[in-house]
């Protein structure tokens, strides 16, 4: 999880550079931008408005990670944490990306957010790698991935907002 930890910060990082961008916009401005780019990219990652969100729509094979699981975190750690250059299957990181650029906020809350990322990304290989049967564990993450894709999703939304909230 250090390697995904770590590309989450390294792109909290550029995402709160890039929100200096965004910082002379009147707050009112900023919000309304996040409320309508926010609603956007979850009504296209729903399939409700066509389009596709930008990313890789590729996945690491999960058969690399059942040959070397250590040898695959490592390779693939950082690439996976940055959110990059792999499958997002939820619109929840794009969000949060909007709401760092758009919303600015503190270097620090963007590095505790990239930290979160980074390590929420880690933790699926890490709980599979760890499970007596990964397949079975992937059954289960199949059945409940629209309602933990959902929930993300609103956490990351309600949270920008109340964050936006408390500091403004």
């Amino acid at each position: 999880m250090a390697g995904t930890t770590l590309g989450g910060l390294a792109t909290a990082l550029g995402l709160w550079v890039l929100s200096g961008l965004a910082a002379p916009l009147p707050a009112a401005a900023r919000l309304t931008l996040f409320a309508l780019t926010s609603a956007a990219a979850l009504l296209v990652a729903h399939g409700i408005v066509p389009g596709r969100l930008p990313q890789n729509r590729r996945q690491i094979p999960r058969t690399v990670f059942d040959r070397a699981p250590a040898r695959a975190a490592a390779r693939f750690g950082v690439e996976l944490g940055t959110g990059l250059r792999t499958y997002l299957p939820s619109a929840a990181p794009h969000v949060l990306a909007l709401g760092m650029v758009l919303l600015g906020g503190p270097w620090w809350a963007a590095l505790a957010l990239g930290a979160g990322f980074g390590a929420g990304r880690g933790l699926l290989p890490t709980q599979r790698a760890l499970s007596p049967d990964p397949r079975r564990w992937d059954a289960r993450v199949e059945l409940a991935g629209p309602v933990l894709r959902g929930a993300g999703e609103t956490i990351a939304v309600v949270g920008l907002l109340v964050a936006v909230a408390v500091a403004g």
